[in-house]
């Protein structure tokens, strides 16, 4: 590893790593990782064969071996704490974000943390690991060697460390507190520096928070929203050049549990759709709604939008693909307890779930007050029409 560590450094850095990698550790890992053991009686458990200092390191490995099996698809822990592994890029992202670099592209990893970015591109792939950090740079190399790879590491700051790579990836928002929040945080380095760095490199990847201001966006960069039919989970910025990609659309929405992709040019969004109702409610999934491609998609499908203000789209036309979930209009009232008490009684309902969108109410709440006593279940959602509070009971789409 090349590497530039303080001396005072190396110690803390070197017995981590050693610790990490002993077989008795390993051995508690494994055995302890699974049976999830009150705190008292693990601790008790690992006194016999580790130092105190060891015993913290190794009791949070242990309470995130599963995790970190489920999150990068491996059979063994990888080496990290708990902020690096929240911080990291799973497996299911990482693989996919692979498709967009060049094929046998050199690649400089700047902050690359335990490495969740790098650690499953192809083999064809060469990688620089970048990082201040000697704990995220051990975890870095750590975990290349645990899965084979041959990655190259580095001890420096991503604003002047010179490599010899063409393209970059970076991911600027990474937290020194868990309680920072990790959609709005403050970038680092800072969004002029990132920009800086870019300019020395072919093409610059930047992972951002789902909550990056838009007008930041630079207007010749690509913008790809990545997540799952439940979450916005990063938005990637492509800064350079990038026209080996197979799509010249400026902002891309991921489905990355299908591989599918919805993009369009950012100026083609419309601001808002022609307001109307229809037989059947879409509820966009998070990465559209966060991109405002369910504008493009609504207007491509000939779909309408109960409010300006609020992402239901709605029309009679049942759509198959992933984009957006369809629930089927039933009856629809005034949003007052007691019509909304009628209309369930009227449709004998009385199993309920309650989404909302644009309206301030608490669904458990809401449920608590309604006392419905029906046999049949329906979906309550509470929204705006022409900016007039509304109630739909719906029952879900299946097709």
């Amino acid at each position: 590893m090349t590497s530039v560590l303080k001396a005072s450094c190396w110690n803390n850095v070197l017995l981590m790593a050693q610790c990490f990698k002993a077989q008795k550790t390993q051995d508690a890992i494994r055995l302890y990782g699974v049976l999830r053991l009150e705190p008292l009686l693990l601790a008790n458990k690992l006194a016999g064969q580790f130092t105190s200092e060891e015993r913290i390191r190794i009791t949070e490995w242990i309470a995130l071996s599963e995790k970190i099996k489920s999150k990068f698809g491996v059979s063994h822990m990888l080496l990290c704490d708990r902020l690096a592994y929240e911080q990291s890029t799973g497996r299911l992202l990482s693989e996919w974000k692979s498709r967009l670099w060049p094929q046998d592209a050199a690649i400089a990893d700047l902050c690359c943390g335990m490495g969740g970015d790098s650690l499953f591109l192809p083999d064809t792939h060469k990688v620089i690991g970048v990082d201040l950090d000697p704990f995220r740079l051990v975890m870095f190399k750590t975990n290349s060697e645990l899965l084979n790879r041959k990655f190259l590491t580095i001890q420096g700051d991503a604003l002047t460390f010179p490599t010899k790579a063409t393209y970059a990836h970076i991911d600027p928002a990474r937290r020194n507190d868990r309680n920072q929040n990790q959609r709005k945080l403050e970038l680092t380095p800072s969004w002029e520096q990132v920009q800086s760095i870019a300019s020395h490199y072919t093409g610059l990847m930047v992972k951002l928070p789902p909550a990056f201001p838009d007008e930041l966006v630079p207007a010749t960069s690509r913008q790809l929203f990545l997540g799952s039919s439940k979450d916005c989970l990063e938005i990637l910025l492509l800064l350079g050049e990038w026209s080996h990609l197979p799509f010249k659309e400026n902002c891309c929405a991921v489905h990355a549990d299908t591989g599918d992709m919805y993009c369009a040019d950012r100026t083609s969004i419309p601001e808002y759709l022609d307001a109307g109702t229809g037989s059947i409610i879409w509820e966009p999934t998070p990465v559209m709604i966060r991109s405002h491609l369910y504008r493009h998609w609504g207007k491509h499908h000939g779909l309408l939008q109960l409010d300006h203000a609020v992402a239901y789209l709605t029309g009679d036309t049942i759509i198959h693909e992933p984009w957006a979930k369809g629930y089927r209009v039933i009856d629809s009232c005034a949003m007052h307890q007691s019509t909304i008490k009628s209309m369930l009684q009227k449709h004998d309902i009385g199993n309920l779930i309650i989404k909302k969108r644009g309206v301030d109410i608490d669904p458990d709440t809401e449920i608590r007050k309604l006392k419905a006593k029906g046999s049949n279940s329906g979906i309550l959602i509470y929204t705006r029409y022409q900016s007039r509070p509304i109630v739909f009971l719906t029952s879900p789409l299946i097709y």
